[in-house]
């Protein structure tokens, strides 16, 4: 979704991401495309309908199965639990 962008000249000034099925738009915005210039002002926000439905998956499972490095835990760019 965000790498198609700028071939349809489709710069949104805000990605609504909606519940946990789409959180990690936002990660991977942050990761790979924020610090491209046509990505440059896109603000994401994050929306919560039914906080019990969370799709809870521990740290192994960003890292292996969605690339996502445990140094961004250790960085403080995610949080889980507080942690």
């Amino acid at each position: 979704m965000l790498e198609i962008l700028p071939d349809l000249e489709l710069k949104p000034d805000i990605i609504n991401c909606n519940d946990w099925q789409t959180a990690l738009v936002s990660v991977y915005y942050n990761l790979l495309f924020g610090a491209r210039s046509f990505y440059q002002n896109i603000k994401t926000v994050f929306t919560i309908h039914n906080i019990q439905y969370q799709g809870r998956y521990g740290r192994e499972v960003l890292e292996y199965v969605l690339g996502i490095d445990d140094a961004h835990f250790r960085s403080g760019f995610m949080v889980q639990d507080g942690d």
